[in-house]
């Protein structure tokens, strides 16, 4: 009986540890996709969640550096232009500065 309990407390204690590790790696920025635990481990929908919470953090942050480096260019081309041609290209950098904030107010910090 002892046997069974510390062989299936493993299949439980094993991924909460795992799960630990990820959180702390989540919280350093490193948000590789893929979470592991062993086959028959318990908590595979848990190890689920996580990695599809990871791939939508790595997506969503992909979106602002997208965006972010749109307006990087948007600015280097202001420099390149006449005067005549500012006015639009700062249009276009506003709408790019919007879509960016719309972008960060899907995170809630507050709840």
């Amino acid at each position: 009986m002892a046997v069974a309990v510390i062989f299936y407390s493993h299949k439980v204690v094993g991924p909460i540890y795992r799960f630990t590790l990820v959180f702390r790696d989540i919280a350093e920025g490193k948000l590789k996709c893929k979470t592991r635990i062993r086959k028959h481990d318990q908590l595979q929908s848990i190890a689920s969640m996580i990695n599809f919470m990871k791939c939508g953090l790595r997506g969503f942050l992909g979106e602002v550096l997208n965006r972010a480096h749109n307006i990087e260019e948007i600015v280097d081309t202001l420099e390149l232009v006449d005067e005549s041609e500012k006015g639009a290209i700062k249009e276009k950098l506003i709408d790019e500065i919007e879509s960016l904030e719309d972008l960060v107010a899907r995170i809630r910090l507050d709840e």
